[in-house]
């Protein structure tokens, strides 16, 4: 049995990554540990599995340290989404301070970024949104096999549920407790939500809260794609041009 460990922020898509991960039907898959529990250690699951994946959030309740001593996973995946990006999407949400205050969670993705040494894999929440292959190949590198017909996401919220509840005695008891589906839907992965206006005063706060995460995306990211985002006035944005920018994204190489 392989197990896999994501983590990453509230808001990065570590939850979608986790359920892409989780398409075989012999696979269990715990897309969202809630921010104050630990990872489950699952000594007691069905022999027919072959995949385990669970995702936890970073917060200052529980590190990746006591995450990986109890769940004990075979590989473990830093997931990144763009610093200015994720942190509008989490400040609108009712979390954006459970597990911690939204500025000190975001100096915990630096420091675990600066020790991105200790991941088997990091991962780009623009990667799995935008260029699926480049994907594909990190993961291979990682011993982690991942299929372009997964990114259909087959599998139903339902149908991992009833596998999670016949396979797992732990999953069926702490349901809705300890973990949840996240925020992910029954549909393939798009782009509608990947892009976000963001403003040049929380540019200038992520650029302090984690630096190097913010040079990371300045050097990976498509220069056309985010020269624009960043001189996009907010009206042009909500007017259409997030829409077009995120179709035209696709085949930026």
């Amino acid at each position: 049995m392989h197990r896999i460990l994501v983590y990453g922020l509230q808001s990065s898509g570590a939850s979608l990554t986790a359920f892409l991960l989780g398409q075989k039907s012999d696979s269990v898959v715990i897309p969202d540990i809630l921010h104050d529990k630990i990872a489950p250690g699952l000594e007691k699951i069905d022999s027919g599995v072959n995949r385990v994946i669970a995702k936890c959030t970073i917060t200052s309740i529980y590190s990746l340290d006591e995450h990986e001593s109890k769940f004990n996973p075979d590989r473990t995946i830093l997931l990144l989404r763009d610093p200015g990006i994720n942190y509008v999407s989490l400040d609108r949400k009712e979390h954006r301070d459970m597990g911690g205050s939204i500025e000190e969670k975001f100096r915990l993705l630096e420091t675990y970024f600066q020790n991105r040494d200790r991941f088997d894999a990091v991962v780009r929440y623009e990667d799995l949104i935008f260029r699926p292959s480049r994907l594909i190949e990190t993961l291979a590198r990682a011993e982690i096999e991942v299929k372009r017909s997964d990114f259909e996401i087959p599998r139903t919220r339902l149908s991992i549920l009833r596998t999670n509840a016949e396979r797992s005695p732990w999953c069926r008891k702490n349901y809705r407790m300890v973990w949840g589906l996240g925020q992910v839907k029954d549909d393939a992965i798009e782009s509608k939500y990947a892009l976000k206006y963001v403003p040049d005063v929380v540019d200038k706060k992520v650029s302090d809260l984690c630096p190097s995460a913010k040079r990371y995306y300045q050097s990976y990211r498509a220069p056309m794609f985010y020269r624009m985002r960043y001189f996009i006035k907010k009206k042009m944005w909500k007017s259409g041009v997030r829409s077009y920018l995120a179709k035209s994204y696709r085949y930026v190489k």
